[in-house]
């Protein structure tokens, strides 16, 4: 049969690369018109005679570098030969471990990326490979998600190791389901309904965040009969409100009932109490601790009042009565008692009336500040000049030594004169001494 090319009228230029074989090769191009231009690129196997005159070949070396000392990449065709004025074949992409290829430039800077669709060759070319560290960017996706073991309320997802991953996130039905991230490429999802078909994705996870989704995965969980263990008390009822329970099966699945409100109130053990007053009535009340109905009893009014502090209305004085009054805590009833007058004068400073003389008495008087009474005494005569003579009679007698002795004890207060007159020991003080000798010198058993 004609060749692949055979009457082709729309190309211009053909490039063939792979090996040819006289056997393919010569049927390949057979009936190409002319004025077609067929480049080889490859090895002319099996075509040792040249002679085919329309495949012209004029080769150029392409050479891919991976670009880095750091990045042991798998093998890629280092180098391959193609037409001067010709496109490259873009190779596979290399992979190395902690690392992402990001595609291949024109530059070993890696700033102007090589178009295999558009940019040609014209002379001997080398093409340089870009790579990230994993650890500056998101993992890529996870790949070959899967599954291994599946029940009626569960699924195992299994997935491929991504590079720079440090864990993994799921996701079901495009909600996360794992609370903590997952550091194996293995994931039981529980809590599922069976019979169910869900859908679930991967994501990948490192320090720069996640990688786009995994393609999505669509399982079913299987058909399940639950099995219930005994019913467990998850709410307690009360007198008005119901509880629940709940009992869960082996796989998960878990029911729940109501518990109907008791009806009965759970009164507090400790009344609370509201104290009476001398006036009012007081009260013990119990209250419900689930709904706060209350019970109250009444406890009656003391009819004792609560007085506060007397406070003084009125000051007593010395002849008129005063007045203190005191007022009840709890209802203001107030009571009022007299306060006995005190009958102690507040005397002023003696006032001389007459003064006394050496034949007469004087007469002195002071008055009360409060009550304006007036009290008035003797002022003994003016002493004689005898010593011991205090009462200015003219004679030493026991009256002097009494005189002396109410000095003494301050009970008596005697004129400058009279107490010059009775010191008569010498030593500059009016005491009992001078009037145990005032009254020896009156017995005439002692003398001055």
């Amino acid at each position: 049969s004609e060749g692949a090319f055979a009457g082709a009228k729309q190309l211009k230029n053909i490039y063939f690369t792979g090996n040819w074989a006289a056997s393919v090769g010569g049927r390949i191009f057979e009936n190409i018109a002319d004025g077609y231009t067929v480049h080889y690129i490859a090895n002319k196997i099996g075509y040792d005679d040249l002679a085919y005159n329309k495949a012209t070949f004029t080769p150029v070396t392409v050479t891919f570098d991976n670009n880095s000392e750091d990045v042991f990449a798998a093998p890629t065709e280092a180098q391959v030969l193609a037409p001067v004025g010709g496109y490259v074949i873009e190779p596979i992409n290399p992979t190395a471990f902690g690392y992402h290829f990001v595609g291949w430039y024109k530059d070993a800077a890696c700033t102007d990326k090589w178009d295999f669709a558009n940019d040609k060759v014209t002379a001997d070319t080398t093409i340089y490979a870009k790579w990230n560290s994993v650890d500056d960017v998101v993992p890529l996706r996870p790949e070959n998600i899967s599954t291994s073991d599946k029940d009626g309320s569960s699924i195992t997802l299994n997935w491929s190791a991504v590079d720079g991953a440090t864990g993994y996130n799921v996701y079901v039905n495009g909600v996360k389901h794992n609370d903590s991230t997952i550091f194996t490429t293995e994931y039981k999802v529980t809590g599922l309904d069976s019979s169910t078909t869900y859908e679930f994705v991967v994501r990948a996870v490192n320090s720069k965040g996640e990688s786009p989704d995994s393609l999505i995965y669509a399982d079913r969980t299987n058909d399940h009969v639950h099995e219930y263990g005994e019913w467990t008390v998850t709410k307690e009822a009360t007198c008005v409100k119901d509880g629940e329970k709940s009992r869960v099966c082996e796989c998960g699945g878990k029911e729940t009932e109501a518990i109907p409100a008791t009806g009965v109130h759970n009164y507090n053990d400790e009344p609370s109490i509201v104290e009476p007053t001398c006036a009012e009535d007081g009260a013990r009340v119990t209250t419900c601790l689930d709904c706060g109905h209350q019970i109250s009893e009444v406890i009656p009014a003391t009819g004792k009042h609560v007085y506060r502090e007397w406070i003084v209305t009125l000051e007593p004085t010395c002849e008129t009565e005063g007045k203190k009054e005191s007022t009840c805590a709890t209802c203001d009833d107030k009571k009022i008692e007299v306060i006995p007058a005190t009958g102690e004068h507040s005397f002023g400073e003696w006032e001389i009336i007459e003064e006394p003389t050496e034949t007469a008495v004087g007469i002195r008087e002071h008055v009360c500040t409060v009550c304006g009474k007036a009290e008035a005494e003797e002022i003994p005569m003016l002493s004689s000049g005898i010593k011991g003579d205090v009462n200015g009679d003219g004679r030493v007698t026991a009256a002097d030594a009494r005189l002396v002795l109410r000095a003494a004890a301050r009970v008596e207060t005697l004129s400058d004169n009279a107490m010059a007159l009775a010191e008569v020991t010498g030593d500059g003080r009016v005491t009992a001494a001078d009037a145990r000798k005032i009254l020896r010198v009156a017995a005439k058993v002692d003398e001055f």
